[in-house]
């Protein structure tokens, strides 16, 4: 049972990090300081009318649950391999049943996520607004016309499934599964110890 304990928590988590729809777009853009003049963008309307001409050419709205599902579909198998050390390989029906369990919960977030893409679409809009001045706006969209900007803007998720890039990301998952037993070990001790304590400040407050 405790490996099966385990193996559920395990793939809980990294589900969690596998069906993030941050991640399908993790590789077209990044986290920069906003000024205080790019922040005031956000109501120029040009700028909003630019990016938004940026995300309809760049992730055409016919092919936009494809990109955020495929970056989840990848990045479940990744998950699969690296929980592999930790199933009980003496019980293959807990491995059937926990297969059926990831794939009927990546099913049902693909379901939730379609829902919510128009708003991060919209979202993303924004942030574009937000991240980058007019002129540079004018230069993402001339690059998003090309056949070459069209490609980079529809497959840049797909870096995530490349055999490079999934070897590197299969390594990492690997050291996080090791670390992640002791890690649960050590929240568990800690709120141990904190209601042992309340536990005991209210026998105290009681006795007194």
């Amino acid at each position: 049972m405790r490996t099966l304990r385990k193996a559920f928590s395990v793939s809980v988590l990294l589900f969690a990090f596998a069906t993030s729809p941050a991640l399908a777009q993790s590789s077209m853009g990044s986290a920069i300081e906003v000024s205080a003049e790019q922040a005031d963008l956000a109501d120029d309307a040009e700028a909003t009318a630019l990016a938004q001409q940026i995300i309809d050419i760049g992730m055409p709205e016919e092919t936009r649950e494809d990109v955020f599902f495929k970056a989840m579909d990848d990045l479940m198998v990744q998950m699969r391999v690296a929980i592999e050390p930790k199933l009980p390989k003496d019980d293959p029906e807990v491995i059937k049943i926990l297969d059926t369990w990831l794939l009927e919960f990546l099913d049902d977030s693909k379901s939730r996520l379609r829902s919510h893409i128009p708003a991060l679409i919209d979202g993303m809009v924004q942030g574009y607004v937000n991240l980058y001045s007019n002129e540079e706006l004018r230069d993402i969209l001339a690059f998003v016309k090309t056949p070459s900007g069209q490609k980079f803007f529809q497959t840049s998720s797909e870096i995530i499934g490349q055999p490079e890039f999934a070897a590197a990301n299969q390594v990492y998952m690997a050291e996080a599964m090791e670390a992640l037993e002791p890690a649960q070990e050590e929240l568990v001790k800690r709120l141990t110890d904190y209601f042992e304590q309340e536990e005991a400040a209210l026998d105290g407050a009681n006795a007194s």
